[in-house]
């Protein structure tokens, strides 16, 4: 997104920044995978080899399965891939679908932003709770991971805002 004269404009510069980070949080999650794949197989290998199974492996796993979905949830944003139905979109004039994509993306930033809000408090009062907030067997507090989701779902958000603002100054170069 340029303007006229070939200076690139500010959201540019931010959507760019922001995909570097998406990316690299997406990297990560491979590792999560990983973890989680050699964790699942030393469970398995020690129940059937050892008849020693790993203490809390089931905890492990879905926490790290936490942290893979928080990476994962802004990545298809990145090249508009997440689910659309567009049979009916495709038939519209160019100015109503930059409109409806306009709004359906700040529909979507309104509802990422809410879900990334409320996880942060969550994990904000499981940070302070004096008792509870931690796994069963493993005793792993619960907050880190909390606020790596919210994380996940605030670089959806700020994706999904700038898709937005995207598509309504499309309208307003028409």
């Amino acid at each position: 997104m340029q303007a006229n004269n070939g200076i690139k404009s500010p959201s540019f510069f931010l959507r760019r920044k922001l995909t570097s980070i998406i990316e690299l949080m997406h990297m990560g999650g491979g590792y999560f995978l990983i973890a989680m794949m050699l964790i699942t197989t030393a469970n398995v290998a020690g129940r059937y080899f050892a008849t020693r199974p790993i203490g809390g492996s089931y905890e492990l796993t879905g926490l790290l399965l936490v942290c893979l979905a928080a990476s994962a949830f802004p990545v298809p944003q990145i090249g508009k891939g997440h689910v659309r139905v567009t049979f009916l979109l495709d038939r519209l004039p160019p100015w109503f679908q930059a409109c409806l994509n306009g709004i359906s993306s700040l529909v979507g930033f309104a509802g990422t932003s809410i879900i990334c809000w409320r996880m942060f408090l969550r994990a904000k009062e499981y940070l302070f709770l004096l008792r509870g907030g931690l796994t069963e067997d493993l005793s792993i507090p619960y907050y880190p991971f909390m606020f790596i989701l919210s994380f996940g779902f605030g670089l959806l958000a700020l994706m999904l805002l700038l898709q937005s603002f995207h598509s309504f100054s499309t309208l307003v170069k028409k």
